[in-house]
């Protein structure tokens, strides 16, 4: 009889490879945490403390249950100055690098909080799946322009793109690599991308959207030429396709990088 191949779950695939026995952080845990403290030993950092979190939450009826006190408060400092002298053998952070207005000094930050071998691990949402399905996949020039100007607020023309373009099927705003095909409707007139707009540039506004979307080769190929600029020290050392509309990506300063040359990468991400 064949043996039946084991499918790793999400939260398996975000904590695969990982130095589990080691300390470790998670970033923008929300109501879902993957790493929690009853298994693991692990900090929980976010933009707000616990109990505005479950306040949040329960306006929206999420269930708060499995909300982690909140060890750091993130308002805008460097991470190495909220956390101290802790250094982690691992980061988690899903569904947080496409919010962040600049990606590179995100990864910076965690870069400079990790262990000489410690791992970031990020779970990402697949643009092709999810919302952000007609939007283009970001490209380099803003992330380099958007660290230039060290941003730290949600552009005008990144609110524009996510709500001019967002989509759905049947009503929903994500789902799974099974329904590849199918074609999305979009959800926004252009009246409310042009209200945004004016929301940003007027009221300077800073609206919590996908700043950024990818597919799992285009991010690729922007880590890896993060790296080649000298933008970042941190290097893919294993990555995951798509599985439930979200990919998995882990970096590290000790990574070997892509299997795969540069055209070779770019080619596949012109092509997903």
């Amino acid at each position: 009889m064949a043996e039946t191949k084991h499918i790793l779950t999400r939260r398996e695939q975000a904590l695969a490879g990982l130095n589990l026995s080691g300390r470790g952080l998670e970033i923008g845990g929300g109501y879902s945490p993957i790493a929690t403290r009853a298994d693991f030993d692990v900090d929980h950092l976010d933009r707000a403390d616990t109990a505005s979190l479950v306040e949040k939450y329960a306006v929206q009826n999420i269930d708060t249950a499995q909300i982690q006190p909140v060890d750091f408060v993130w308002d805008g400092q460097p991470y190495a100055a909220l956390v101290g002298e802790r250094r982690y053998d691992w980061i988690i952070a899903s569904h947080v690098i496409e919010h962040v207005p600049d990606p590179i000094t995100f990864l910076k930050d965690c870069s400079s909080i990790l262990t000489d071998e410690g791992v970031l691990s990020l779970v990402v949402p697949d643009k092709r799946y999810c919302f952000d399905f007609y939007r283009p996949a970001s490209g380099l020039a803003r992330f380099v322009d958007a660290h230039v100007r060290a941003e730290t607020k949600t552009s005008a023309g990144a609110a524009v793109e996510h709500i001019i373009n967002a989509a759905a099927i049947d009503g929903r705003i994500a789902w799974d690599t099974a329904q590849a095909g199918a074609i999305p409707d979009f959800v926004h007139s252009p009246e409310q991308a042009r209200a945004i707009f004016e929301s940003v540039v007027g009221a300077h506004d800073s609206p919590d959207i996908h700043v950024w979307a990818f597919t799992p080769y285009s991010f690729r190929l922007l880590a890896e030429d993060f790296r080649a600029l000298g933008l970042t020290d941190l290097r893919e050392c294993s990555w995951h396709e798509s599985q439930g509309g979200e990919f998995f990506v882990q970096l590290s300063r000790r990574g070997r990088g892509p299997e795969l040359d540069r055209a070779a990468l770019a080619l596949r991400a012109l092509s997903s």
